[in-house]
């Protein structure tokens, strides 16, 4: 029986990777269909040594094609491999810019700390990948750390790629310092922001502190901007992220299932399914004094959208259909909206095994106000 369970173990192991894999194959070749010239620009870009996967590539492509950047600021470039690809981007994409590349070429991370050494100079290799790539003269090289190159820094950014020292300290010091450069129509993406920790509780903090308006995230990577409404782009690139697992429920958590009762200050609910005590947890929090945008992080914003202007009923339905004409009607509280700073905002009834932790994150936003929940 144990020989048995060690086969049945590895093979489940191996589906699983088998889906993974398959996935992202199917994401690559879907979102690289939405426009040919991406093939170009990572052929070149793929050669170079680095971290910059595939996947996450095709995806900003196209968001790159339609923000259409004249200021690429990237933080954290190593050996340049994103550096080409976002330089190559601008050529193929017929753009006049420049891509700004920050890093102090110390090291990456990884290779310090598994080496035992506090420097591995990068700059000259970083340097010889741009001259045989034939992009020097798109990209501007500052050799310093983020935060000391953003004290002299005052122009208008289009496009922010953050993925420097991946801390919760790095990341909330580089928002902070380079996303108020952000323009209207820009675009910042965190980069393994998913992966770590620290760097998801970063983002959560600058979307939560008015900093950004957190879009979601796709492929390890987070992306926001200082609109609230979402790019075309970026919306693309959060559907094109897991096409089948994202929708497959957690076998192995009883959340699913669970029943919930949602207290304030005036009422206890009845014990409710997941979908009607988020919606009324979401409501309990507004009423308490949060706002939509400290909520959106927590909801994600392929689960909480917004239009323009304060509507109900039938003009909410028009207003919503125009705004995400794939989004299925029949998966949106339309009939329960949230009206904040002029908009009117929609939550989601597509809730999973992660009912429990957004129920104690829309707590913790109104700690003093009363308001909590009880699984039954």
């Amino acid at each position: 029986m144990r020989r048995m369970g060690g086969k049945l173990n590895r093979l489940a192991a191996a589906a699983k990777s088998a889906v993974l894999h398959g996935e992202t194959t199917w994401s690559i070749q879907y979102l690289a269909s939405r426009d040919p010239r991406f093939a170009e620009a990572w052929e070149l870009a793929h050669l170079i040594p680095g971290w910059f996967d595939q996947v996450n590539a095709a995806a900003q492509f196209l968001v790159l094609a339609e923000v259409r950047p004249t200021t690429i600021v990237e933080i954290g470039s190593y050996l340049g491999k994103s550096t080409v690809f976002y330089a190559k981007s601008l050529e193929l994409l017929g753009i006049d810019g420049t891509v700004t590349a920050i890093d102090p070429h110390t090291g990456d991370r990884q290779h310090l700390e598994a080496l035992g050494v506090s420097e591995l100079p990068s700059f000259e290799m970083f340097r010889s990948h741009l001259q045989a790539a034939g992009v020097l003269d798109k990209v501007h090289a500052i050799v310093s750390t983020s935060h000391e190159a953003a004290a002299g820094w005052s122009d208008p950014i289009d496009f922010l790629f953050i993925d420097g020292w991946h801390t919760y300290e790095a990341v909330v010091e580089d928002g902070r310092d380079w996303i108020p450069h952000l323009t209207d129509r820009g675009v910042v993406v965190f980069d393994d922001a998913s992966k770590h920790a620290g760097m998801k509780r970063a983002v959560r903090e600058l979307a939560t502190d008015g900093t950004m308006h957190l879009y979601g995230e796709a492929f390890g990577q987070a992306y926001a901007g200082r609109r609230p409404d979402v790019p075309s782009s970026v919306r693309t690139a959060l559907k094109a992220d897991r096409p089948l697992t994202r929708h497959l429920p957690a076998a192995a958590s009883s959340a699913d299932w669970d029943r919930y009762v949602v207290k304030t200050p005036s009422r206890v609910t009845p014990p409710l399914g997941k979908r009607q005590a988020v919606l009324k947890m979401v409501h309990a929090a507004h009423k308490a004094g949060a706002t939509a945008a400290a909520m959106e992080p927590v909801l994600t914003t392929d689960k909480f959208l917004s239009v323009d202007g304060v509507l109900e009923g039938e003009s909410l339905v028009g207003a919503f259909v125009a705004a995400y004409p794939n989004a299925d009607r029949s998966q949106w509280f339309l009939g329960d909206p949230i009206h904040d700073g002029g908009r009117t905002w929609v939550l989601s009834n597509m809730w999973g095994a992660d009912t429990r932790s957004t129920l104690r994150a829309l707590v913790a936003i109104v700690p003093d106000a009363g308001v909590s929940f009880a699984p039954v």
